[in-house]
């Protein structure tokens, strides 16, 4: 059976992608930006180093401003995150002059978007209005993901929590029957493993960043990869899923 019509009858299948480190790696415009928008907000220097490694813009927010001896509170996360997107939009021919885009991943995002039952998009630590400018340097590919059916940085602290996020507004915008077990999420780091599990969905992970393969697998991601550029692996996850319903 063609996976056209193995994706109809079992489906729609949603692949949600982390960004950073995973399908781009966007430069230093973005470390650069926070450092402005900190000093600009707060008038203190960016002189400690917090993990953005899988946190969501809220959570490296909060963080940064107790690493810095500042009170988080809701009003001045607020005004950094906005205030750091304003710059960092204002960096975008610095991100395109300077970023680049994964090995595999503008391969990849073409040959998913073949299968009909497929429907991509991202799940983020990136706040929704910075998303775009990285995804960018995708090119032309990036037209086949779907940023209003995403959950971002600033939808939620806790990552786990964007994997619902995402699957409601997938149902809302298309009227399919989305569920987090024909869910695929593909990301670099352990936080991106574990909101796949915690929710029940499926997950591909790529040694990219800074998390070893290793580590990846440990965490428990269905298959751990060193980079993008083996599509068909990718495929034939996504693939299985299609066939899910349809076969039993």
């Amino acid at each position: 059976m063609a996976d056209g019509q193995a994706g109809n009858a079992a489906g729609p299948v949603l692949v949600l992608w982390d960004i950073d480190q995973t399908l781009v790696k966007a430069g230093p415009a973005s470390r650069e930006a926070y450092a402005d928008a900190l000093l600009a907000v707060t008038g203190r220097p960016l002189t400690e180093r917090v993990d953005f490694g899988g946190r969501t813009d809220l959570h490296i927010a909060r963080e940064t401003l107790r690493a810095h001896g500042l009170l988080p509170t809701d009003d001045l996360i607020t005004r950094l995150n906005e205030t750091f997107a304003e710059i960092f939009a204002a960096r975008a021919d610095q991100v395109r002059r300077e970023g680049v885009a994964l090995p595999g991943a503008v391969a990849l995002i073409g040959a998913l978007a073949e299968l009909p039952y497929v429907h991509q998009s991202v799940l983020t630590g990136n706040q929704a209005a910075t998303a775009p400018v990285k995804l960018a340097l995708l090119g032309a590919a990036a037209r086949h993901l779907r940023l209003d059916i995403g959950a971002y940085g600033d939808d939620h602290e806790d990552r786990d929590k964007l994997v619902p996020l995402a699957l409601g507004r997938a149902a809302a915008a298309t009227g399919g029957g989305f569920a987090a077990d024909r869910t695929v999420l593909i990301g670099d780091t352990v936080r991106d493993v574990e909101a796949a599990l915690h929710n029940g969905a499926r997950c591909v992970a790529v040694a990219t960043g800074y998390t070893t393969a290793d580590e990846l697998a440990r965490a428990g991601a269905d298959i751990v990869l060193a980079d993008l550029t083996d599509v068909e692996a990718v495929l034939d996850v996504v693939r299985s899923l299609g066939r899910a319903e349809s076969a039993a």
